[in-house]
């Protein structure tokens, strides 16, 4: 009777509400709303990078086992991603980007970050692109990309 009764606070404990954040996703305390701070941060870092080729920033965010998985299925090694993105660098039209529908949950040392790029052409039109799912990992206080899917539109 005694193990029940542990069991039933134990089980009591864990189920305590933890409020709302401002992403809309549980968290608790400021070491967890810090790293959801980093991560937002990170996302528009790789969201920009991403449209504006800039292979620099992702050279230190990519884990060496990260992959790209494209909407028809290609799946990129880190060094093909960055081979990709330093193509990308003559882009004569920058445009600014930033998430929209941004969704980060934190699974300990293991964070997903869900969102659908807003581009915002020079004329000021929006365009939405693609929806995609980073996975992050966390080694000491540094969040490092293991993988990014890369999924159609939705219109």
């Amino acid at each position: 009777m005694k193990i029940t009764l542990t069991g039933c606070a134990l089980a009591l404990l864990l189920s305590v509400y933890i409020p709302d954040n401002h992403f809309g996703l549980a968290y608790a305390g400021e070491a967890m709303n810090a790293d959801f701070e980093k991560l937002a941060d990170l996302n528009q870092g790789y969201l920009h990078s991403y449209r504006n080729g800039l292979p620099e920033f992702f050279e230190g965010l990519l884990d060496q086992d990260f992959r790209e998985t494209s909407p028809d299925g290609t799946v990129l090694n880190k060094a093909q991603f960055l081979e990709k993105i330093a193509s990308q660098a003559n882009s004569s039209e920058q445009l600014s980007i930033e998430a929209g529908e941004l969704e980060i949950q934190i699974f300990g040392d293991t964070a997903i970050v869900r969102a659908i790029p807003l581009i915002t052409a020079a004329d000021g039109t929006t365009y939405k692109g693609g929806r995609y799912t980073d996975v992050y990992v966390r080694n000491g206080s540094e969040w490092f990309c293991v993988a990014a899917h890369l999924g159609g539109t939705a219109d």
